[in-house]
């Protein structure tokens, strides 16, 4: 008796382990397949063929091609996020330059990294341009945990004494020239994480951030740190 259960057990975990494995085989194909064509032109049938699996694969697996689609950009982003926090290893005792340096090179790094997991900024980039119903999904759990870490920076750049008006401007100024950088990114092959041109502009940033706290140092002393 007690050879059966074991034999059972056994089976079952061989079965388990084969599903993992079909799962993961989709997941990469598709994250391949989405990031070079989009929602849209990309098919369930060269999403199979790349991962070496029948059609009904993706219907067993993922129920459908959009609920694939949204797996595959959260797995993929939380791939990203694993191999470029957004302190990028920083200790405690790091500046605000610090962080906000560390955290824009996290930003840049997971966009224009063409390696795996790089189809996660293509996958990003074109979610942006061609929204899908996913577009909501990817906001709350990407993009939002993002704008909230840089305005927690924000604030320590400001000593406390930033209203959360001026906060939420200088976030905004912020995003939108990281924004601007990545789009310049991924329009130059040239670009990634060791040429000169992408570390040229990573290291810019930490006089931007010192030159904005020191432009503002005078003002923000004259006023109580907000609570």
């Amino acid at each position: 008796m007690l050879n059966v259960r074991l034999k059972y057990a056994f089976n079952m975990k061989a079965k388990a382990d084969i599903h993992a494995q079909m799962m993961q085989k989709l997941l990469d194909a598709a994250g391949e397949v989405f990031a070079e064509r989009g929602f849209a032109r990309a098919t369930v049938r060269e999403i199979c063929e790349r991962a070496g699996a029948n059609i009904a694969a993706v219907n067993y697996y993922f129920h459908d091609k959009e609920n694939l689609y949204r797996e595959a950009i959260k797995y993929w982003s939380d791939i990203s996020q694993e191999k470029y926090p957004t302190d990028l290893g920083l200790g405690p005792n790091s500046t605000a330059e610090e962080k906000l340096h560390a955290f824009i090179r996290s930003f840049l790094f997971r966009i224009l990294d063409k390696n795996r997991p790089g189809w996660h900024g293509q996958l990003m980039t074109r979610e942006m341009v061609e929204p899908t119903g996913a577009l909501d999904d990817l906001i709350e759990t990407a993009y939002r945990p993002l704008y909230d870490r840089l305005g927690q920076i924000v604030r320590e750049l400001g000593g406390g004494r930033l209203d959360e008006f001026e906060v939420r401007l200088c976030s905004r100024s912020i995003w939108l020239r990281v924004c601007i950088i990545t789009t310049r990114g991924r329009q130059s092959a040239s670009w990634t994480p060791k040429t000169s041109l992408m570390h040229r502009t990573l290291n810019g940033w930490r006089g931007t951030s010192r030159a904005f706290r020191s432009a503002h140092s005078e003002h923000w002393r004259s006023r109580p740190a907000t609570r």
